[in-house]
């Protein structure tokens, strides 16, 4: 006879089921959003996933493999550091999903991942807040559901980026109480840094500021936001300093201007339309940029929820309140009269672009309301209304993805076949006019968006290993880009040859004077005889001032620049021999973070590399360390003696190893903070 549970064991049962019923059912409605993406039968698929992220991914998975860490990306721009770009977030756990797992599997289940985690932590902040489990769920479904977060599954930094704020705000609600819990919202904004999209923890600290603002113990509240700031950039400082770094020799260094920095501004009425506008009354795509940015899609459910959240005591809904105004206003960019004063005074406005990417903190704030406006009703009408809020917001996010057949990220094109003997260590470009083509005929998607694949559309030779000296980055060096710009007004500059592009890749015919037909796949692909080698000597040094480099280079013959090189810093001009004879190159190793050269000269010289300089590389010649100066404005060289010697570059940002330490201490600190306080 088969033993009955006891009534304490079915006490327990549903004591359990009931504790954890909102985590079953805000899985289950992630689960319910990505089930096509998880079962793997289609890819989720938008532009910016296929040119940045998916070769960023393949990337990382190469250096991983490879056992090196991800610190220098020689594919693309000559060179640029990978660990620095925010964007690359390599100390965010869920990238590493892309090292284990296909690039289309990895993205949906870390987009599966951090739906069930905004909505988990939503509740959690709710629950803090003395919700229902009612009002506690039907933040949640808003939070995780809403259309501005589904949206973002194009740019997962700023899918990752978005989740981490109401733990913030529930530390900063627990530590009034036990103080420890400051560190657990030191690691959110930490985490929310790591993700890749700085622009967001900007946001973060804004929306919290206007909480404690509003709290009435301001000033305890004021001093846990500011040791929770203060952790946090300790916690995060390995990836702080570096990113800082690089920036200061990107075009962002320079003041890029309110018309860049405004991009991407919602115009008012269309700001109405998304808000007040049901999907069912032909939801419209916004003409204000990109929907993937500047789009968001809350439903009529949870606005009537959060309508209803003003009826109970104004001290629990007016910060809430004022945050989702404060987002809305900052979102309309350059079409709010008073923007462009706040662009000036306050400089972070003027980092980034994209004021869009406020309505974030709208979409927080409208959670929380929704979620205080279920618990002003009585009976079950909130739960169905919560209910009705998953539905809309479900149907809203399925017609809101997009799908593409698997074999875009997975399948070769012949282009990989034509150039992987060709182009081993050789550069590539593909020509400015091919470039803008930006749409290629196929009898199917797929086969439209190979061709993409196939003519290395940037950032695309990332994904074969090909060597690129253009790309597709927001944060790159202001050097290299003028250069790139001569090379793509005239395909006669002296530059491509300077640079090392060996293969040039287009649409349309070039110079037979100067160009050779070597084979075509998509684009006709053209080889340059007269590129410089990845490493040679040269013997003869001319100093060229910084500001006239690009023009005074632009004007010389390629065969000069071979033997005689600019140099920005008188004290480095001069001949060192005057031989006739050739020098003798060997590329031992040629790795994203270290290259190993045997040279064999006649006489003293300079040994110039062809990838892009930047301060993080180092070089030993015979074991002595040797200065690595930067030279034809954008290149890396070293001095070598007469004879045979090794030349051994490797490549690690200044201020890492001091950063890793603070980062490491202080999370060790932050462990102890909360384990004891």
């Amino acid at each position: 006879m088969a033993l009955m549970p006891t009534k304490e064991w079915r006490d327990a049962a549903a004591r359990f089921a009931d504790r954890t019923a909102p985590l079953w059912i805000l899985a289950g409605l992630a689960t319910a959003l990505w089930l096509k993406a998880l079962w793997g039968r289609s890819a989720l698929f938008y532009d910016t996933l296929y040119f940045l992220f998916y070769p960023n991914a393949e990337f990382l998975r190469r250096c991983l493999r490879a056992s090196a860490f991800p610190y220098w990306n020689p594919y693309i721009y000559g060179g640029v550091p990978f660990m620095a770009n925010m964007q690359s977030a390599v100390f965010y756990p869920f990238t590493y999903l892309q090292a284990v797992l296909p690039f289309a599997r990895a993205v949906a289940v870390s987009a599966w991942a951090h739906t069930a985690l905004a909505g988990l932590f939503m509740y959690a902040f709710l629950r803090r807040l003395g919700a229902s489990k009612t009002g506690a769920l039907a933040a949640g479904i808003v939070f995780s559901l809403n259309g501005n977060f589904i949206l973002r599954y194009a740019y997962p930094s700023q899918l990752h980026s978005y989740v981490w704020l109401p733990p913030m705000f529930l530390s900063l609600a627990r530590a009034r109480e036990r103080p420890g819990w400051i560190a657990v919202g030191a690691a959110a904004l930490a985490l929310q840094v790591f993700a890749g999209h700085p622009q967001f923890a900007l946001y973060s600290g804004a929306a919290l500021a206007l909480w404690i603002a509003a709290s009435p113990d301001r000033v305890k509240g004021s001093a846990l936001l500011l040791v929770m700031l203060s952790l946090a950039a300790v916690l995060a400082a390995v990836q702080l300093l570096p990113s800082a770094q690089f920036a200061t020799e990107s075009v962002r260094a320079s003041k890029l201007g309110y018309e860049w920095a405004t991009a991407y501004s919602i115009r008012p009425w269309e700001f109405l339309a998304m808000l007040l506008g049901p999907q069912w009354s032909l939801y419209f795509t916004p003409t204000s940029g990109d929907p993937h940015l500047v789009g968001f899609y809350v439903g009529p459910f949870a606005l009537l929820l959060a309508a209803l959240a003003l009826r109970g005591p104004r001290e629990r809904w007016a910060p809430f309140a004022a945050i989702a105004a404060a987002g809305a206003l900052l979102s309309l960019g350059k079409h709010l009269p008073f923007y462009e004063l706040m662009f000036r005074l306050i400089p972070p406005l003027g980092w980034f672009r994209f004021p869009a990417q406020a309505l974030y903190l709208p979409c927080f704030a409208l959670a929380v309301l929704a979620g205080l406006g279920a618990d002003a009703l009585a009976g079950r009408r909130g739960a169905w209304l919560a209910g009705l809020c998953a539905a809309d917001l479900l149907v809203f996010g399925w017609r809101g993805l997009v799908w593409t057949d698997p074999a875009v990220y997975a399948r070769d094109t012949p282009v990989r076949d034509l150039l992987r003997e060709k182009a081993a260590t050789d550069r590539i470009i593909l020509t400015p006019r091919t470039r803008s083509t930006l749409k290629m005929p196929g009898k199917t998607p797929l086969e439209a968006w190979l061709k993409f694949k196939d003519v290395l559309h940037p950032n695309l030779a990332l994904t074969y290993g090909f060597y690129a000296a253009d790309g597709q980055e927001e944060l790159r060096y202001a050097r290299y880009d003028a250069v790139l710009a001569r090379v793509s007004a005239d395909p006669l500059s002296p530059w491509m040859d300077v640079l090392g592009i060996r293969y040039v890749l287009t649409l349309w015919d070039l110079p037979r004077s100067k160009f050779t037909p070597i084979g075509e796949s998509t684009a006709k692909v053209f080889g340059n005889p007269q590129a410089f080698p990845k490493a040679y000597v040269a013997h003869d040094a001319v100093f060229v001032p910084e500001e006239r480099a690009v023009a005074d280079i632009s004007g010389k013959d390629a065969g000069d620049l071979l033997t005689s090189i600019a140099v920005h810093d008188r004290a480095l001009a001069g001949t060192l021999s005057d031989t006739a004879e050739d020098s003798r190159i060997r590329m031992v190793e040629y790795s994203p973070n270290r290259i190993i050269i045997e040279t064999k000269t006649p006489a003293a010289g300079w040994l110039v590399v062809t990838d892009a300089w930047d301060a993080g590389w180092r070089a030993w010649v015979d074991t002595k360390r040797e200065r690595v100066e930067r030279v034809n404005y954008v290149q890396r060289a070293v001095r070598v003696p007469r004879g045979s010697s090794v030349v051994v570059f490797k490549y690690r940002p200044r201020w890492f190893n001091g950063a890793l330490m603070v980062t490491a201490a202080g999370w060790l600190w932050a462990a102890a903070l909360f384990i004891f306080l």
